[in-house]
């Protein structure tokens, strides 16, 4: 995961449900999807390398 937190200020990220792929997003968006509950926290996300769960998500530095 430590390679996951080398995001930039300007990260995008994706969304995985199933077969399909949503995005590209914002840390602020993603963390909104999650405050609405539209993310369980183990749905996927990726940062263009690496694909995390929105649990691990949580745990990164707020980026702006």
């Amino acid at each position: 995961m430590s390679e996951a937190t080398a995001t930039s200020s300007g990260a995008q990220w994706r969304v995985r449900r199933g077969n399909q792929e949503y995005g590209p997003y914002t840390h602020a968006q993603v963390c909104d999807l999650i405050a609405q509950g539209k993310l369980a926290k183990f749905a996927s996300l990726s940062n263009g390398t690496h694909w995390i769960t929105v649990g691990e998500f949580l745990t990164l530095p707020a980026t702006n």
